[in-house]
């Protein structure tokens, strides 16, 4: 993306559209996706920006996940997308404190409360694995 014509550019981020979600969870779909977001043209970075961010708890199950969170990360980086980002963090933080990825987010951002001792357990505390 960051080398290519500006044809290329907008072909990948049409292949991209339709289910940005699902990408995002994706190991390298969330690269691509993190660097269409941070390298793209201003008017795609926006689009597709809106596009992660319909759904209204799509950024915090983004933050939950272990290559979603780059992609939020990417959004918190763009002028035109960080504002809105950071309000669907604050408005799920509860939910984010609860997983590692997402209080590892909280405490990037300086948002981290009380340290859930849970996190990052997976609840395996106690049994033996066989």
């Amino acid at each position: 993306l960051s080398n290519g014509l500006a044809r290329q550019r907008a072909a990948v981020v049409a292949a991209l559209r339709g289910d940005l979600v699902r990408f995002a969870k994706h190991r390298f779909g969330a690269a691509v996706l993190q660097k269409a977001l941070l390298q793209g043209a201003p008017h795609e970075c926006r689009s597709l920006a809106q596009e992660v961010m319909a759904p209204a708890s799509a950024v915090a199950a983004l933050a939950c996940h272990r290559f979603g969170v780059y992609v939020v990360r990417a959004l918190l980086q763009m002028p035109v997308a960080s504002e809105i980002a950071l309000e669907h963090v604050h408005k799920y933080q509860h939910k984010l404190r609860k997983d590692h990825f997402g209080a590892e987010l909280l405490c990037e951002l300086g948002l981290a409360g009380p340290p859930d001792p849970n996190v990052g357990s997976g609840g395996q505390q106690g049994q033996s694995r066989l």
